[in-house]
This record gives C-alpha cells, structure tokens and sequence, in this order.
C-alpha cells in the first residue's frame, strides 16, 4: 500500500514538475515570432507550428532547461499561426499572429537585475508591453545576460490585436516583468527557482537620449505572485 501510495506520488510530481506555464508570444516581426514558456523541471520540449491545426513544422531543444525560448521565423507577415508545446508529459496549444511590415521610431530600454546580495542576476525572462491611448502593444521579452543586463527595443512593439506598429510616446505606461528565474549560484549562494531579485535597475536615459521621450518614471512595484513594476515614458 505504502509502495503503490508513493508511486503513485511520484508520478504525480513528475507530471507536476513538467507543466508548462506561462506561454508567451513576444518580440512579433512580420516574419518571426519569439515563443517561450516554463517547466518547474529541467526538461526538453518540442515546439510544433503551422498556418492550420495540422501544424507541420517542428523544432526540437536539444538541451533540457527550465526557461524555454524559441525563435521562429520564415513565416508569412500579417497571418495566423498555430503553436503546440510538448514535453514528455504536458501539451498547451496556442495561437498568434504575425504582425504587419513596419516598425516605430528605435527607442533601446534597458536595465539590470540584481539579487538582495547584490549580486547580478543572469538568464532572467524579463517581459515588456505598453499602454497609452491607441491600446495595449504586444510583448518584448529579453534574457538578462550575466551582468543582469537586459535590453529591449520598443520600436518593435506592435499593437497587440492587429499587428500594425504601436508607436510609443510620452505618457505611455511601460509594465516590466521579471518570470521565474532559473537556478544560478553567485559565490556559493544559490538563488533558488522562483527567488525575487530585491530591486530593477533602470536608467534614467536610455542608450539613445536624442528621441522623445528621454526619461522614464516608476509608477508602481507589484510583487505578488511575480515582480512586476510599471513605469510612465516622460518627456523632457
């Protein structure tokens, strides 16, 4: 009894461990789309795509992880496409489309993830969008890199429900999330899986300071459930 009961729970957390959560279309080109997603577990995924339900195209991680993020690109501007993700034991289906040809006026956003023991922290998904008047944009997301710098350019948003270019400006909120973080040790400290970074550094310029707005101003910090702050795009 007690064998089959803890079988049986094992099972259950293998099952658990491998959920996929948090799928995620962002940085929409007219011929690319970036897609990501989580796994409790280190496992390898497959990610299956196409113009209809019978998919068709497939691309497969060649190494087992936690923080999933594929590029796919070829695709036909302005169309609707079709997403499975598999891992040995869960599958999320999902659609996004393409967005049309153009982009807005370059405006690089950066900033730096650090840990309460200030630290950097590497290989973050950080997530980015925008509001203002004409809507909500699509996402941007980035990868901090292993001094805890992200960037993104929100001259790639788009407008998230028909792909034409969200043109960013003064006044437009910009909501910044940082998703689960991966396993990383800082000398000797290891900061688990699902740890918060105590604080988001972010400048008060970005790279280029010529094009308005100049400045950005924090608005909010949320930490329930995942960090997340929103900041206000400022001219000067």
């Amino acid at each position: 009894m007690f064998t089959a009961l803890f079988l049986m729970t094992s099972e259950l957390m293998s099952l658990w461990s491998q959920e996929i959560r948090e799928l995620t279309f962002s940085n929409l080109s007219s011929q690319s789309i970036v897609v990501s997603w989580l796994t409790d577990e280190a496992v390898s995924s497959q990610l299956e795509y196409g113009q209809t339900l019978a998919l068709g195209q497939i691309k497969v991680e060649p190494t087992a992880k936690k923080l999933h993020r594929l590029a796919v690109d070829g695709l036909v501007p302005d169309s609707q496409y079709y997403f499975t993700v598999t891992t040995n034991d869960s599958t999320v289906s999902s659609d996004a489309r393409t967005a049309k040809v153009g982009a807005s006026v370059p405006y690089t956003l950066y900033g730096q993830l650090m840990t309460s023991t200030q630290q950097p922290l590497s290989g973050a998904l950080v997530t980015v969008s925008a509001t203002s008047n004409a809507g909500t944009s699509s996402f941007l997301t980035s990868i901090s890199n292993n001094s805890g710098f992200w960037n993104v350019n929100l001259g790639n948003l788009k407008v998230i429900n028909t792909g034409a270019v969200f043109n960013h400006q003064s006044g437009a909120q910009l909501s910044i999330f940082v998703h689960q973080l991966p396993d990383v040790i800082f000398s000797h400290q290891q900061v688990r899986a699902g740890a918060s970074p105590q604080k988001i550094v972010l400048p008060d310029f970005v790279l280029d300071n010529s094009l308005p707005p100049q400045k950005i101003g924090l608005i909010e910090v949320s930490t329930a459930g995942k960090l997340h702050w929103i900041y206000q795009l400022v001219g000067i």
